[in-house]
């Protein structure tokens, strides 16, 4: 009886301590990659949103300067423009609107105090 006891405690302690000395190692796990400070501090900033929207509202107001900057040099403008009717208009024998209308308007502006 004293046998039967000592082997089925000595099975049991096998048993137990086995996955303590030799884990198991699942194929299911992936690889734990270590990361270096320079690693962890670079992932730090990407995930950081509040440095991502600042960045993004320094850009803006970069784009804002470069606008506004624009707004001292000169303008050149021009337009066409053309009219088709079905008939002149003749009024006491001249022609007050004719049957084809043509136009062709250009500017030309420099800001003086912006």
């Amino acid at each position: 009886m004293m046998f039967k006891i000592k082997w089925t405690g000595l099975f049991l302690c096998f048993i137990f301590i086995q996955p303590i000395l030799f884990p198991v190692y699942s194929k299911a796990q992936e690889p734990v990659e270590i990361f270096t400070l320079k690693q962890t501090i670079e992932d730090a900033i990407k995930a950081n949103l509040g440095l991502k929207s600042s960045k993004e509202e320094t850009a803006a107001a970069i784009a804002v300067k470069k606008a506004r900057r624009t707004q001292f040099f000169p303008t050149l403008s021009a337009s066409y423009g053309y009219n088709r009717f079905d008939a002149e208009t003749v009024t006491s024998g001249f022609t007050a609107v004719p049957k084809e209308e043509y136009s062709f308007v250009t500017s030309f502006s420099q800001p003086i105090f912006a």
